[in-house]
């Protein structure tokens, strides 16, 4: 039992007395011991402010706790008690995240789409507001610009969009949608129920900055920092690695059990520990390349010629090359052009984007935002990696 000074220890002792005097003074060992588990979980719940709907305890020694959240339904725990021992241990799996009647119709997931038009997010629910997150709606910088993101009216309904794709110079700085959705949270509150998130991606940006404004989690800085790791610097982050390697699913369910398993240190389910597997993999052999001296360096460029076979996401990158200011991988498509990949690396001065740096000028057919793309979408590139390499540099000379 938690107790906080005398006034919760006190607390504790005249609710063990009531018991004590409503069953006559006397008790089995065994049913003492199940009463004063259920008074520790009763009166931590009461100091933290959770308000416990039900206790009880089946014959198999589970204790039952029934609790309701701020940041959820309520939900059930279930905590079983081992005989001869004052520990409890979760046997599964609890959290927030298992209020299942409510996820299917707190997050709504649209069709992939690099943007959103403004009639997909006007049909994709009839809730006033609207909120998108995490994907730039068709002409938000015409939007009035909020702490968090956009907000415009149409037709008698409020449009949100949480999001930190707009080519807005504010956004230009290491900060994803999750950070956003924090700082929305901060401000207004989580979403009323009936309205819920709108994204089309599922991966840990998305996802995240989904289950902080619908109330599924709390806005606590660990979700800031691992949308940070995803979307930014590529450190290693537990959270934002599971959601990264469960993105290709797209299922919002399984990204959130599996998320409330790790944070409640539950074995994951065994799709997720196969996809975790295969990220951890990359994540080394992008290390093996790096060690390897597979990217040159011209001034503060990093750029490396790939084979098809060692081709590696660019988001592993930053944290192994420290002092690049921009990072390019580039490998032979099945086309014969060149998928080049480019991203600004950590060595960056504040305000500089690829943009800025000519990245367009020298690569017409990049495509992203301002500091990551690649020249894929666009059916790739005839131009060296190595010549790119160079003209960014000297933009970065000058």
């Amino acid at each position: 039992m938690e107790c906080h000074g005398t006034t919760n220890a006190e607390h504790a002792i005249k609710a063990f007395a009531r018991w004590r005097n409503a069953i006559g003074g006397t008790s089995t060992v065994k049913g003492l011991q199940e009463y004063l588990v259920l008074l520790s979980i009763s009166e931590t719940c009461k100091s933290k402010g959770i308000r416990a709907l039900a206790l009880g305890v089946t014959t198999d020694n589970t204790i039952i706790v029934d609790i309701a959240v701020e940041y959820c339904d309520a939900i059930r725990l279930r905590v079983r008690l081992y005989p001869g021992s004052a520990a409890l241990r979760y046997d599964g799996p609890p959290g927030c995240l298992y209020a299942q009647n409510s996820m299917s119709t707190r997050i709504l997931l649209l069709p992939i789409q690099r943007t959103v038009s403004l009639e997909a997010a006007l049909a994709s629910t009839s809730a006033n507001p609207i909120v998108v997150t995490d994907c730039i709606v068709d002409g938000v910088e015409t939007w009035e610009p909020q702490p968090w993101g956009w907000r415009t009216n149409l037709d008698g309904r409020t449009i949100l969009n949480i999001d930190h794709h707009a080519e807005a110079e504010r956004f230009f700085r290491p900060v994803s949608s999750g950070n956003l959705a924090i700082q929305y949270v901060g401000l207004q509150g989580r979403l009323p129920d009936g309205v819920p998130a709108v994204i089309n991606h599922t991966d840990c940006d998305s996802i995240l900055s989904a289950a902080i404004l619908t109330g599924l989690l709390p806005p606590n800085d660990e979700f800031g920092a691992a949308v940070v790791a995803a979307d930014h610097t590529g450190e290693p982050n537990a959270i934002a690695d599971l959601l990264q390697a469960l993105d290709p699913l797209r299922s919002i369910g399984l990204s959130l059990r599996n998320l409330n398993l790790l944070l409640t240190g539950v074995p994951l389910e065994a799709s997720a520990v196969e996809l975790l597997q295969k990220r951890d993999a990359e994540r080394q052999r992008a290390a093996e390349l790096v060690n390897s001296g597979a990217f040159q360096t011209f001034g503060s460029v990093a750029v490396a010629q790939l084979s098809a076979g060692d081709r590696i996401s660019g988001e592993f990158l930053p944290t192994l090359l420290p002092g690049a200011a921009v990072i390019i991988s580039a490998s032979p498509m099945e086309n014969g052009r060149w998928e080049t990949k480019v991203r600004l690396g950590p060595g960056a001065r504040i305000g500089e984007t690829l943009f800025s740096l000519g990245v367009k000028h020298w690569e017409p057919n990049f495509a992203g935002r301002w500091n990551a793309g690649s020249t894929r979408r666009s059916g790739g590139s005839m131009t060296d990696p190595i010549f790119l390499a160079r003209q960014i540099n000297e933009g970065l000379a000058r």
